[in-house]
């Protein structure tokens, strides 16, 4: 005898599939927003940094003058880009890129790879850089001019001497 009420049937078995799937692309979802809005936050970040830089390049220059004005519009420009980029909905932003692939999908392609090589410049200018080995210099002892730099006026070497500090 088997017992019936203890043997899963297949529908419930497909359905436990399907919501443990869903839950899993739910949880999916969530973490490509959390980091979706750091690296929006980031950016932000990075943008006011540049933003409060040319305003103090502003203040460089001669107040009022043409270059000041020009590197005060450019941080304020800067800044407002900034506070947009901070207030944008990660949602909004993902179907306003997904549009605008659709439409335009070369330039898609080419702004994506441009972004790319601009990342990885970033990313290589901050990684630290590998130690070089140390390169040998000649002793002073070992460079055949010496005695003619350390010479009396006139070029040549002083009187008894081979151009070496004997002491």
């Amino acid at each position: 005898m088997t017992d019936e009420f203890n043997k899963p049937s297949t529908g419930s078995v497909r359905d436990q599939a399907a919501d443990l799937a869903h839950d899993a692309g739910k949880a999916v979802e969530n973490e490509a927003r959390h980091q979706a809005e750091d690296v929006r936050d980031a950016a932000a970040a990075e943008a006011q940094k540049v933003a409060n830089a040319a305003e103090a390049a502003s203040e460089e220059f001669d107040s009022g003058s043409l270059q000041a004005q020009a590197v005060e519009h450019l941080a304020s420009t800067i800044e407002d880009f900034a506070r947009q980029v901070r207030s944008t909905d990660i949602d909004r932003m993902a179907q306003s890129v997904s549009s605008f692939a659709r439409s335009n999908p070369m330039l898609f392609v080419g702004g994506a790879a441009v972004l790319g090589a601009v990342a990885t410049r970033f990313l290589k200018s901050r990684s630290p850089r590998p130690t070089a080995p140390a390169v040998h210099t000649r002793a002073p002892m070992d460079d055949p001019w010496a005695p003619y730099e350390s010479a009396q006026p006139g070029g040549y070497p002083a009187a008894g001497s081979n151009g070496r500090n004997l002491q």
